[in-house]
């Protein structure tokens, strides 16, 4: 697990320094990332958010060879997109 959490870290450094996040309630600080254990929740403000996680991830694949799985994740919005992102329902 933290061989895991090594290889993690820079993927939501990544996410944390070029999304835009939300500031929930009276935070000063912005929340982009939130992870646990293997579990990864990414919020995406802004459409123009989307081409910067889809190079972040395919950088992040590349390094240590993980695979994000798809087939598990899950995209939750109100933005008007038909086919989903990043090929995720």
């Amino acid at each position: 697990m933290q061989l895991y959490d090594l290889c993690l870290d820079p993927l939501l450094i990544t996410l944390e320094s070029t999304l835009t996040g939300s500031r929930i309630g009276r935070r000063q600080v912005k929340t982009t990332v939130l992870a646990y254990a293997d579990d990864v929740a990414i919020h995406v403000k802004a459409p123009s958010d989307i081409l910067k996680l889809q190079s972040a991830i395919q950088r992040y694949e590349a390094a240590p060879g993980a695979r994000i799985n798809f087939q598990k994740s899950r995209a939750l919005g109100t933005w008007n997109i038909a086919t989903g992102l990043m090929n995720t329902p």
